[in-house]
This record gives structure tokens, sequence and C-alpha cells, in this order.
């Protein structure tokens, strides 16, 4: 998987819903599959003992000892990424693990590969991909990142000007050396456009000294043109610090090493939530989502910084005279037509928009109250009409699908989700064609698809509230991983009988949880507003997992039931998709149902026993 260009797989080449040949949907379906295949591949052996092992055990001991084993593995896997180690360490810390466990030849290999992996294969691959200017490949908690040097054309004389930087493969951002001695060298045409890309957001308007928050800093080009423009004080928002770091060590400028500039490393969403200062310029930067342009991207984590509800809380920071600007690549129309309505209703003040085509196609919007129709911008590239009266739907946080032209799943991921739902039925279809499974093992898949729709519903509040970074992430699984434990130890007190009023509970929780905006909760001070959030968005997971926990003791096939409900937690992952034509919240909903069918299920079982 990591020698692999995703690029190049995509099942269309554009945003249109469908231009792409029979031949090629194909292939990339076939590629699609048989890297999925790979994957789930490497999990049978492990799945295998796991149901071995379950059977040996009872049903609530053998799923609490398996929780557990998954929480320690969150905090492994979190100690991992904090150090920003690469999967070759990962490769190396999983042989030792299973070494411990059985004394067998396929632990060594692992530790191996690892070693081969960072000593040779890495170099290797990165060299052939990128060539003699080739650097160094990094790693945070989010991507791969690699390095090269980065040269002006011919007609510049080769000039070296500072770093390109490459996520997962795909051209990211240039750490660009706009020195005096660097910009001396280079052609005057090429010099005025290279300033021009990285100063035009702080040109818009005449502004001295002015106060300047950037988000999306990445590794400092657009804080170096900040500082060269005589910003008093920039304020520069990044949420990956492998990135940063890589800025502060590489960038031919240092603009991190500047007194003016405070570094904050977080989630731009969450510091727009929680900013007192005022700012002259607000300046949202080629953010890295901007990196996928298809509606393959599904949800990223900084799409949220482009709902309505973002550029709102960016409003509110604006001083009297301040704008927001906002670059993003701008390959189809509709995608223009979005971040102008969105902006519009966000700031609530009409955009002025500027758009041009160098390698690639470029909108720039700046919006303020202090800006209308009238006020005189001084900007080098042409200005685009505005329409808001577009039926591009604008994207808010419960609908926060950047690249989705319309509500509703995309054509390219309904064959492949589908094929592998095929495949993956393939485990537990002896069951169901001998006929040996039960109404149980149906609740227990049943309890599966809703217990992950409730939980990305848990994700995506809690990304919101706390902020959409890894570590946040890592600790709601791990959360969530707690909850699952209380519930079970909930359930070793309380008889079957109990089912009947905890699945109630669990259907009120879902949607007493559902009522709770995020918006609501920012109001409070924050470690309050964290506290709450964590209570009540955890809470329906609690009585899901407690409702699990009471069925899953009654089984008499452990590994039986807990595949049935692996399977169900697939296809519960593959019902997320509906969040693309209904919004998020509306998972709950779903789930809300599917509980209910459980407690249907659970009468229909009872009438049978009596």
């Amino acid at each position: 998987m990591n020698f692999i260009d995703a690029s190049k797989f995509m099942l269309f080449g554009d945003f249109q819903k469908s231009s792409t040949s029979i031949f090629k949907f194909a292939s990339n379906l076939a590629v699609m599959l048989g890297i999925y295949s790979l994957s789930a591949s490497i999990f049978v052996g492990l799945g295998q003992k796991t149901g071995q092992l379950f059977d040996k055990l009872k049903p609530l001991e053998a799923y609490s000892w398996n929780v557990t084993g998954a929480l320690a593995g969150i905090v492994l896997f979190s100690c991992l990424s904090n150090f920003q180690l690469g999967p070759g360490l990962w490769l190396i810390v999983a042989g030792m693990l299973y070494w411990m466990l059985e004394k067998r030849p396929a632990p060594i290999f692992l530790i191996v590969l690892g070693i081969t992996y960072i000593v040779y294969l890495a170099p290797l691959f990165a060299s052939k991909l990128y060539g003699p200017e080739y650097m160094t490949t990094a790693w945070s908690p989010y991507y791969r990142i690699d390095v090269k040097r980065s040269r002006l054309g011919p007609d510049n004389h080769n000039v070296p000007i500072g770093y390109d930087i490459y996520i997962n493969y795909d051209s990211f951002q240039t750490m660009a050396d706009c020195t005096s001695a660097t910009l001396a060298q280079i052609e005057e045409s090429t010099r005025k456009k290279l300033l021009d890309f990285y100063e035009r957001s702080f040109h818009v308007l005449p502004k001295k000294n002015p106060d300047v928050l950037i988000l999306g800093a990445g590794t400092g080009s657009d804080v170096a043109a900040a500082l060269r423009c005589n910003s008093n004080h920039v304020d520069a928002v990044e949420i990956d610090r492998s990135i940063y770091e890589l800025g502060k060590i590489l960038h031919p400028e240092h603009p991190y090493d500047s007194q003016k500039v405070t570094v904050h490393i977080m989630d731009a969403r969450t510091f727009l939530k929680t900013a007192t200062r005022k700012y002259d310029i607000i300046v949202y930067a080629l953010l890295d989502s901007h990196t996928a342009f298809s509606s393959l991207s599904s949800l990223r984590t900084d799409n949220y910084v482009f709902t309505t509800e973002s550029f709102s809380d960016a409003a509110r920071l604006l001083k009297p005279e301040g704008y927001i600007a906002v670059c993003f690549i701008c390959w189809p129309d509709w995608l223009w037509d979005r971040h102008c309505k969105d902006l519009y209703l966000g700031s609530q003040s009409m955009p002025q928009g500027y758009f041009w085509v160098t390698s690639l196609p470029t909108g720039f919007l700046v919006a303020s109250p202090a800006i209308n129709a009238k006020t005189p911008i001084s900007f080098s590239h042409p200005p685009r009409k505005i329409d808001l009266n577009s039926k591009i739907p604008e994207i808010t946080d419960d609908w926060p699908f950047l690249f989705l032209p319309e509500r509703g799943i995309p054509e390219t991921y309904i064959f492949p989700v589908l094929a592998v739902l095929i495949a993956s039925l393939l485990p537990i279809s002896r069951s169901i064609v001998s006929g040996s499974t039960t109404l149980l093992n149906w609740q227990m898949f049943c309890l599966g698809m809703g217990f992950m729709l409730l939980e990305v519903r848990a994700m995506s509040a809690m990304s919101l509230l706390a902020g959409a970074t890894w570590t946040v992430n890592s600790i709601v699984i791990a959360g969530v991983m707690v909850v699952i434990l209380l519930a079970n130890l909930l359930a070793i007190h309380i008889s079957g009988r109990a089912i009947w009023c905890l699945i109630p509970t669990a259907i009120a929780a879902i949607f007493l949880s559902n009522l709770v905006e995020v918006s609501n909760l920012n109001t409070l001070p924050a470690v309050l507003s964290n506290v709450v959030g964590s209570a009540v968005y955890l809470c329906p997971l609690f009585f899901a997992g407690a409702v699990f926990a009471t069925l899953f003791k009654q089984t008499e096939k452990p590994s039986q039931a807990f595949a049935f409900n692996m399977f169900g937690g697939l296809l519960g992952v593959a019902l997320e998709y509906l969040s693309m034509s209904f919004g998020i919240r509306a998972l709950c909903y779903v789930g809300a149902a599917i509980y209910t069918s459980v407690l249907l299920l659970e009468g229909l079982r009872n009438r049978i026993r009596s």
C-alpha cells in the first residue's frame, strides 16, 4: 500500500459523474479489490486465532480482553505516531509482539521486513520516484511526507528555489526561497509571478503593519510572505507538527524563527472558535484538501474549515476594516460557486472574486463588511463573476463534503462498496446457507451496524468540539473502548431481561444527543465543553455497548456471533455514505431504526423460546 500512488487508480478522471471507459473502470475496480483483498488477507490468520480463543472463554470475558487489547493498541499507536515513526518501525513492533505470543517464523519475517523497509526499500522507492533531487522522507500521524530540492526551469538557469513537499506522493507545497540573493538570479517576469503567488493576500487592500492570521501555514511560505509585507504579528495555524518542523528547519527564509510569528499546532477550525484576538487579514491558504480534486476525497478533516459556520467564526475575528482572503484550486465551475456562496453566507458580505490559470486553475476570494462593489482593490489577476443564485448546495458542519457537487452518493462509490460487501460475506456464508444462524446472530449483525453509525456521529461531533486532530481522534477511540468496558461491567451484573430497558434507553440517548448542537457547547469554557460533549456523544455508545454485552453473554457460539457482529460493522461503514445524501446527524436516525429492529428481533426470539 505504501508504494501505490492512489491518484492513478481513481475511478474517474474529473468532477463529472461519468467520463471513464468501461475498461478503465473495470481495471481500477480490480486494483481496488486487489488492494482490499491483500489488506484483508493480513487479518485472516489473526481472525481465526481470535475465534478459537473466543470459544475457549466465556463470551463477555473474551470480548472484554479483546477490547482491552484494542485499547492498548490505540495507546501504542498514539505513542508511535507521537514520535513520528514510520511503517517500518510499526512492522518491527508488531513482529516483536507476535513473537512474544508465539515463537514462529512469521513474526521474524515481519521484523526483517521492517528493517529491510527502513534501510533499503523506502530510500530505493523514493529515489526512483523523485530522482536525484530527492532529499528525505518524514512521517506524521497524518501523512507520508517527501522532500526534494526545487529548481526553476532552464529559462531561469535551473536556479535552486527551495524545496518541494509531497504528501502521500501528491504535490503539496513549496518552501520558496524569496530572499533577495535568489530573486536576483531569476528572470523578472518569473520573479513577479513568484512573489505575487505568495503575497497576493496581503496586497488586496493597503494595510500598514497588519495583524495576520494564516490558516494552513504549512512549511511557512505564506508566513514568510506576510513578514516581507511588513506584518506586525502573524498567528500561524498548522495542524501537522511534522510539516511545521520541516519548515522550521529547511525553509530558506526561516519565517518561524521570527519573533513576530506565533505558531499554533492545532486544528484551524478549533483556533477560529477559541481565538479572541482581532485581525486585519485572515488567510485561508491552499489547505491540503485541495490536493485531491474529486469526490473520492470524501470527508477530510479540513473540510470543516470551509463550511459556512467556519467562515462565520472567521468573520467574528476581523477588525472593522479587516478582510478574509481565500485561495483555492478551482477546477470545476461549481467549486467556484460553492466557495462564493459559503463565504457570503458565513461572512454576511459580498465577496470579490478573481480567477487565473497557471499550472492549475486558481480561485481567489476576498470578503469583508468593509468591502463592496465600489471598493478599489489592487490586484493583478482578472475578476470573475459571482453568482449567489447557483443551485450548488453550501457545505455545513452537518454536510461537510467539499468535493461533492450535490447531495447523494457518487456513482464511483457504489460498485466498489458492493463488491467489498459481497467479498466480506463469504466468511459467514456457510452459516447462512446451512441454516445454523440464529436470531441472536442477526441481532449481533444489527448491533454491529448500529454501533458503527453511532461511532461515526460521535467522532464527527467531537472533531468539531475539540478539533479534528489525530490526538483528539485517538482519545475519542480510546474513550469508546473504555465505554465498552464499562458497558461490559454493567452487563455482568444484570440479567438478560434488562435488554427491554436497555434498548429503549439507548434509542432515547441517541435522540437526545442529536438534539445537542456542538455550537451550543462551544459557548461553555473549553474544559467544561469537552467534558459535557464527551458525556453527551459517548452516552449512546455506552448503552449500545450494554445492549451488545447483555445479548452477547447469552450466545453459545461466541466466535460465530462475533463474526456476524463484525460483518454488521462492515455494512455499517457502508451505511455511513448515507451522510453524503442526508447529513451526518441523520446517521443517528438510521442507528435508532436499527436498534428498534434489535428490539423487535428480541421479541420474536422470546416468542420462539416460549
